[in-house]
């Protein structure tokens, strides 16, 4: 049996093809496996995560690791991850992490949810397509799955702009939310908490 089983790459390469593409994590499912796939299966992809807790190997496979956490790389994570997608290449960040100086609210499950508006922000700005990247437990077996982000137009305000781009995005995470809580034992500890996972 695959323990692990690929996405439906087709929508992804044929954009690749034409320009960058941001590929937009969570803190859901089996931590780590999406990343590992991206450094197999990308050349040199650039990946916002905190490297404290990475192991050593993955940090030797080859990529620009960008670590939110760390205050001498913080405020250089949006201009290298530009310069990522502006030489055609992969950029994957989780969203909803809560690094970010400035955050998007957004109301769900009767509470409120806080995102980081990077990576909408380069959307717009560089017109490149979207996609969210999880990894999924689906039984005894991981997978991946890869969905577009519909991006709102681009001549909506900044903020009009990032809100749509997380709703689309918020609401591939809310339906695995909803539907596989098997999938919410690696959240982040406040997402552990508030569903008591």
């Amino acid at each position: 049996m695959q323990l692990l089983v690929p996405p439906d790459w087709s929508e992804l390469d044929q954009a690749l093809q034409q320009q960058g593409v941001i590929l937009a994590a969570a803190h859901i499912g089996p931590p780590k496996y999406a990343m590992n796939v991206i450094l197999d299966r990308f050349a040199e992809p650039a990946i916002v995560t905190n490297t404290g807790d990475m192991p050593d190997w993955m940090s030797e496979r080859g990529g620009l690791f960008l670590d939110p956490r760390d205050p001498e790389t913080r405020s250089q994570v949006l201009l290298k991850g530009a310069m990522q997608l502006r030489k055609g290449g992969v950029l994957y960040a989780a969203v909803d992490g809560k690094r970010a100086e400035d955050k998007l609210t957004i109301e769900r499950f009767g509470r409120s949810w806080q995102f980081s508006p990077g990576a909408p922000s380069l959307a717009r700005m560089l017109g490149v397509k979207s996609f969210v990247l999880l990894a999924l437990w689906e039984g005894n077996r991981i997978v991946l799955r890869c969905v577009p982000i519909q991006a709102p137009d681009r001549s909506l305000c900044a903020e009009e702009y990032q809100r749509g781009w997380i709703m689309a995005y918020w609401d591939v995470l809310s339906s695995v939310i909803e539907t596989s809580p098997e999938n919410l034992r690696f959240l982040a500890p406040p997402l552990r908490k508030e569903f008591n996972a």
